[in-house]
This record gives structure tokens, sequence and C-alpha cells, in this order.
């Protein structure tokens, strides 16, 4: 459920700054509603990006358990590999599909092409977004023992969540052009 949410939120916040960007009004509730009719698109592509990785931690888990299976520690290692290369390579996708109103299937192929001969940058782009965000707001989180730091703590989260959002829009829309 938390995923989903974030998600909804995501894709929101997404559409308001692509219409931000474009120098048009935003209307929050138009937006929402686009939101409410595009997720079930953004859900279906997070899941075909990140179903090679599953793969691969599937098999990987029963090696690390039983040192017996370790020939399915191996392929599962090959596939967790492959898995990160795959889900490097679309993680523009839900945006290219959320911004340019294209089909699943034309956003997974689109976004694959515009990262041939890129995957380096799309990488960097994942480790920060993925990891390092992510990193830094958990180790602010850590800060909130008491009401008002609880309070300062969220704020920060807040407004490094908001900062990612633009930054992936904008890194989708400078990548975009680029190619």
């Amino acid at each position: 459920m938390n995923q989903f949410i974030t998600l909804l939120l995501s894709t929101w916040g997404i559409l308001s700054i692509h219409q931000i960007s474009r120098r048009q009004s935003v209307d929050y509730m138009q937006t929402a509603k686009s939101t409410l009719g595009l997720i079930f698109g953004v859900i279906i592509l997070n899941i075909l990006i990140a179903l090679p990785l599953m793969g691969g931690l599937i098999n990987i888990i029963p090696a690390a358990i039983n040192p017996a299976a370790a020939s399915a520690g191996i392929i599962g290692f090959a596939l967790m590999i492959f898995g990160v290369y795959v889900y490097v390579r679309l993680c523009l996708a839900p945006i290219h599909y959320t911004v340019s109103k294209t089909n699943i299937f034309a956003s997974l192929q689109q976004t694959w092409q515009l990262g041939n001969k890129r995957t380096s940058t799309l990488f960097l782009y994942c480790l920060l977004v993925y990891f390092i965000v992510p990193f830094i707001a958990q180790q602010v989180a850590f800060l909130a023992n008491n009401t008002f730091l609880n309070i300062i703590t969220t704020l920060i989260i807040s407004f490094l969540s908001v900062f990612t959002l633009v930054v992936t829009y904008r890194f989708y829309i400078l990548f975009t052009q680029k190619a």
C-alpha cells in the first residue's frame, strides 16, 4: 500500500511539474484525475522493469540459505546483473509514459532506444535517485527522537522527495532532448 501511495503521489507530482515546466496553469484536481487514469500503466511499467531483477533475487536467496544450491546462485547472480541492466536502461519509462501519454509498450521501446550508448549516465541517475537520496533521507530520519525534531526531519525528507521529483523530470527532459 505504501508503494502504491508513493507511485500515485510521484506520478501526480511529475504531471504537475510537467505543467509548470510548460508554463500552463496547474489545475491540481485535473492533474489528480489524469494521475488516476495513468496509475495502472505506471504500476505495470514498474513491475515489468523490476521483474528481471526480482527473478535474479529469487534465485539468489536459496543459494544464500543452502550452499548446496550454488549453481542456482550463479544463475541468480547472472539474472540479477541482467536485471540491474534492464532496470537502469528502462528507469525512465514510467516518466516517459506519464509525460508523453504513449502506451506502455511504446514507452518501454522508446526509453530503451533513448538509453543506447548512454547506460552509464542512466546508472549515475539511478544511483543518485534510488540509493543516495534515500540513504540521506534515512539518516535524517534517525535524528527524529522528539516531536520538534520529528517535524524538522519530516520537512527535510519531504523537501528531498520534491527535489528528487524535480531532478527526475529535468533529467528526463534533458536526456530525451540530447537523444
